[in-house]
């Protein structure tokens, strides 16, 4: 593989241009990690009240719908997003994944995982936040935790 950078000062953000002879696993990989890259660095926007917020993705720890409304997770504050959990799956980066009907989760924020009477239930660090993993989604996460295959 052949790494070359150039330097154009009419560009007004960065453009990164894959130029193979096909479309391989490698290449794909290579797309994927930039685009997650560029998504994990940008900041989206929510609301409390009146008030908008300018959050990385990274800050959040999950997002779940409530009362109708899609809620972005810090460890310490609840925000409000316009954008439906569908959107957001398909927005986020991969180490965002449903984990139920109702809530997408930052695998990399994970502190524990507990198993109860049926239930798994995802504890943060340094906050009394948790969410329930349906057993649809248990396996992925597990995967995940375990250093698995990449999602």
């Amino acid at each position: 593989m052949k790494v070359e950078i150039e330097v154009n000062s009419v560009l007004k953000q960065t453009q990164v241009v894959i130029q193979t002879p096909q479309i391989d696993a490698q290449v794909q990989q290579i797309a994927q990690n930039l685009q997650e890259l560029s998504v994990s660095r940008e900041k989206l926007l929510f609301y409390q009240g009146d008030r908008e917020y300018y959050l990385a993705v990274q800050e959040i720890l999950f997002f779940e719908t409530f009362a109708r409304q899609v809620q972005a997770h810090t460890g310490e504050q609840a925000y409000q997003t316009r954008l439906h959990l569908y959107q957001l799956e398909e927005l986020l980066p991969s180490t965002f994944m449903r984990v139920s009907k109702s809530t997408i989760l930052n695998l990399q924020a994970i502190y524990s995982l507990e198993h109860t009477m049926g239930q798994t239930r995802i504890t943060f660090q340094n906050t009394p936040k948790e969410v329930f993993v349906s057993r649809k989604y248990y396996q992925q996460v597990r995967q995940y935790l375990t250093g698995g295959e990449s999602l």
